[in-house]
């Protein structure tokens, strides 16, 4: 399950912003032994949004995602390399 966010947020730091359907099709370049329901991306984008780290914008039908700030700015290099 923490594994999704990952992707996720690994995903979206690549790009400016993407659909849902997008991001489910960039999951399997990155490991494609995983396998995501949209469903459960869906769900954790929007826990990303209540969170503030991902922000949407509705473009007609479809629902673009992007993240709303540099998420890593704020830690320091030894925070850095503890995370890593």
């Amino acid at each position: 399950d923490i594994m999704s966010y990952f992707y996720v947020v690994l995903i979206m730091g690549e790009h400016d912003e993407l659909t849902l359907a997008e991001i489910l099709d960039a999951i399997p370049i990155y490991n494609d032994e995983v396998e995501f329901t949209k469903d459960n991306i869906r769900l954790k984008l929007e826990e990303l949004q209540e969170n503030g780290i991902v922000i949407s914008v509705k473009e007609g039908r479809n629902v673009k995602y992007s993240l709303s700030q540099d998420i890593w700015k704020n830690f320091k290099d030894e925070e850095l390399e503890d995370i890593y």
